[in-house]
């Protein structure tokens, strides 16, 4: 079974929608791609997911369903859907989830980047409704892009995106991509320019040896949360922990020095990903310097199933790796994927379930539980707003504001569903009159999006 991008496009024209020319390219966010898919499927009456292959590659691991980096839907247009698409409409979205940086940048210039080829995309359905694979992809520049934070947190050197290579050594040092090209207020298409999506909260994941011992530490039993003080994190994630000696003392201070000096392992993600740039931001306060790489640890080429080039998930004494990765779904892969007994602790948004079965598990951050219940009403503070930019030369700049507005909805982010609403909230701008109070809409804001700001209660 093969479906051709211009045979879809045909279809489309002869359905005789006006919301747009031509299939849909969405770039950015790891760390939404499970929201968005799901805002697709609640507006299509059928729905065929073709995942890429890592990295976009014509070869390796089949990209799973969890953040990862190149897919492809052919969504059917449900009647009375949000977008305003003539029911029975059949139409191809694409989506590039590499990271925020993604969202910006090519956007803003109307860069041609890699999505999936539908031409190469083979294979009879699943009962899940999902092809076995697409293995190449063609260039295009985005319709649109969604990322993590404001675009302008992506100006500073540290938070453009590195062009890695396959299997790259330790030691390698990663060229910067769209260097030279900065973000500003009227970048995108109106109305509006980029605007406020959702509110998202992150959260610092552990696998199962970690837990175990976090819970012994802090004398808790098997079904209990441990936490997390964000200062504790904050000293191993500072640049030159490494050379200090003292391993998981910060976390596990009540701890024998064999379990403190089991390998430090930080599954964090590439530069140009919005959940990194969150997490510098509320740690280390960053950007505020022109560190264009800031750890001593050199980054990791990114993988779902293997460890390049460094030693992220082994359990060498007095060890430390950070390894850094290009989607979501490697994150949680380096967190399950760690040795037996390795220590391993991770960057994720907490739009997803953790615990039982997922072999990671979110622990309490100084003390508050990761998610959107606590984090609406400021009782979490690791949130941000995320944003939608919409491309000024995209042909497809009316269904791009049509997305959004369903998107931003808060009946959009209710009808998501758990896991998507542990972690994704109506963003404060985004809930007015009647919605102020909905269970979805989130009561904090850091000054209509600005990351630098403070965490306050808004309405």
């Amino acid at each position: 079974m093969k479906l051709h991008h211009l045979a879809i496009a045909a279809v489309c024209a002869a359905a005789g929608s006006s919301s747009f020319a031509a299939d849909f390219y969405l770039s950015g966010s790891s760390a939404l791609q499970k929201v968005v898919a799901k805002s697709i499927a609640n507006n299509c009456s059928a729905l065929t997911t073709f995942p890429g292959q890592n990295g976009s590659a014509a070869s390796g691991p089949l990209d799973n369903a969890d953040g990862q980096s190149e897919t492809r839907y052919v969504c059917t247009a449900a009647s009375g859907n949000a977008w305003g698409v003539t029911a029975g409409t059949v139409f191809n979205i694409f989506l590039n989830t590499q990271g925020s940086a993604y969202g910006v940048f090519p956007v803003a210039a109307n860069t041609a980047i890699n999505f999936i080829d539908p031409a190469t995309c083979t294979g009879a359905p699943t009962g899940s409704g999902t092809l076995t694979t697409c293995t190449g992809v063609v260039l295009h520049a985005p319709d649109a892009g969604l990322s993590d934070l404001e675009p302008t947190m992506f100006n500073d050197i540290s938070n453009h995106p590195v062009a890695a290579t396959s299997n790259a050594p330790a030691g390698t040092v990663f060229s910067k991509l769209f260097v030279g090209q900065t973000i500003n207020g009227s970048s995108f298409a109106a109305p509006g320019s980029s605007k406020i999506a959702a509110a998202q909260t992150f959260g610092l994941a552990v696998n199962n040896a970690l837990l175990a011992a976090l819970q012994a530490d802090q004398g808790l039993t098997s079904s209990q949360i441990p936490t997390v003080s964000s200062a504790a994190f904050t000293t191993i994630y500072s640049p030159g922990y490494e050379l200090s000696g003292l391993g998981w003392t910060p976390l596990l201070p009540n701890s024998s020095a064999t379990v403190q000096q089991n390998q430090v392992n930080i599954c964090s993600r590439l530069p140009g990903s919005g959940t990194r740039a969150s997490a510098q931001a509320f740690f280390l306060q960053l950007p505020f310097s022109n560190f264009s790489q800031s750890f001593g640890t050199s980054a990791a080429d990114n993988s779902d199933t293997t460890f390049l080039g460094d030693s992220v998930g082994q359990n060498t004494s007095g060890g430390y790796a950070i390894g850094e990765y290009d989607n979501s779904a490697a994150v949680v892969g380096c967190l399950t994927g760690a040795q037996s007994g390795a220590f391993a602790i991770g960057l994720l948004s907490a739009d997803r379930a953790s615990g039982g079965t997922a072999n990671f598990t979110f622990v309490n951050l100084d003390g508050s539980i990761a998610n959107s219940t606590n984090a609406r009403v400021g009782k979490y503070q690791w949130v941000y707003e995320a944003y939608f930019n919409v491309n000024k030369v995209s042909p497809n700049i009316s269904f791009a504001n049509s997305f959004y507005a369903a998107f931003k909805a808060p009946a959009n982010i209710a009808a998501l569903g758990a896991p998507s609403t542990n972690g994704v909230m109506a963003a404060v701008a985004n809930c007015t009159g009647t919605n102020v109070n909905n269970a979805v809409c989130s009561h904090v804001s850091r000054g209509n999006g600005n990351a630098r700001a403070a965490l306050t209660y808004a309405q």
